[in-house]
């Protein structure tokens, strides 16, 4: 507590105390906050993902990609999943189960790799990657912390394609048309030929 008198201002102590206990409070608190926000801002993870980044940039370049080439890499920790987002065709109306992507692409933004796991999202951009069906996004979840991707070169840009996405496959199978017959048969039409047996093969649906 502040108080006056002749002598000037003075602090009371006790006061003073409590004072500095909210203050160690509410930065604490803060802290557990931004810690929680949904992107980390540990050094170490950060560094993960700048490596991430620099291979996708080295591996995915047009000039060095020859026919199809699969590749595999490992997600940043604490990562779990993987979407690659045409800017250039897809729409964010059709984006129904990625908010961030959504989101992004209402923005307008360039950025086309997401990255997603408990508590925490990072995006980036990647020059000279798309996807090649509807809904021009893709995402794939990480397998042991690993994730595969077939990538084309296709008059100078990088089509890359992911495995069958699980809920995807899940939901072909589950979800019915009014004859009865679930959409398994229109999973090789929407994404890519094969791409029905991917889920049979991978997950047991749509066989």
């Amino acid at each position: 507590m502040l108080r006056g008198d002749k002598r000037g201002i003075e602090f009371d102590p006790p006061h003073l105390l409590v004072y500095f206990v909210i203050v160690a409070v509410i930065i604490a608190l803060m802290a557990l906050a931004i810690s929680n926000s949904g992107v980390s801002n540990k050094p170490v993870e950060v560094k993960e993902v700048d490596i991430f980044k620099k291979q996708l940039e080295q591996d995915l370049k047009p000039s060095l990609i020859s026919g199809q080439v699969v590749k595999e890499y490992d997600l940043p920790e604490g990562y779990t999943e993987f979407c690659v987002v045409d800017v250039n065709n897809a729409d964010a109306g059709d984006v129904v189960d990625q908010l961030d992507v959504r989101d992004s692409l209402y923005k307008g933004s360039s950025r086309n790799v997401f990255l997603t796991g408990k508590n925490k999202k990072i995006s980036f951009n990647i020059q000279g990657i798309g996807v090649s069906n509807f809904p021009y996004y893709a995402c794939a979840e990480a397998n042991k912390g690993k994730v595969e991707l077939t990538a084309e070169n296709q008059k100078g840009e990088v089509i890359v394609k992911l495995p069958p996405n699980i809920n995807y496959c899940k939901n072909a199978q589950d979800q019915t048309l009014e004859d009865g017959r679930n959409l398994c048969d229109y999973l090789n039409d929407v994404y890519y030929p094969g791409y029905k047996e991917g889920c049979c093969k991978d997950y047991g649906y749509c066989c």
